[in-house]
C-alpha cells in the first residue's frame, strides 16, 4: 500500500496503533481473585455450592486432593471433577442436606 498523501498515511498509522492499544487492553485478566475449589451438589438436596481456596502454603492442587479425599471419606458420589490453573470444580451427588459442612479442603 503506497500513499501519496502523507496526512492520509499518518492517519492510517495512528488508527493502526490505536487498534493495537485497544486490543492489548481487551486481553486484561477478567478476575483478580485467587483460584479456588468450587464444589457443587447435583443431588436431590437443596442446591448450594461450596467455594473455598488454599490457605497458607497449601497449593490449589493439594486443596483439590483434600476435597476429593474428604468427599470419599463421607461416602458421597463424585459425578465429575476438573482441575486447572484458574481453579477446580467438583460435582457430587448426595441427599445429605448438610453436605457442605462435612467437606473440607484444608
Amino acid at each position: 500500500m503506497s500513499f501519496t498523501n502523507t496526512a492520509a498515511a499518518d492517519q492510517v498509522n495512528e488508527n493502526f496503533f490505536e487498534s493495537i492499544q485497544l486490543d492489548l487492553t481487551y486481553h486484561q485478566p477478567v478476575s483478580s481473585s485467587p483460584p479456588s475449589v468450587l464444589i457443587f451438589n447435583v443431588g436431590r438436596s437443596s442446591p448450594r455450592q461450596l467455594n473455598d481456596g488454599p490457605v497458607g502454603d497449601t497449593s490449589l492442587l493439594q486443596s483439590f486432593i483434600n476435597a476429593l479425599q474428604s468427599i470419599k471419606a463421607k461416602g458421597y458420589v463424585v459425578q465429575g471433577a476438573m482441575y486447572g490453573p484458574d481453579g477446580a470444580n467438583i460435582f457430587i451427588d448426595t441427599d445429605d442436606e448438610d453436605w457442605d459442612a462435612h467437606i473440607s479442603i484444608h
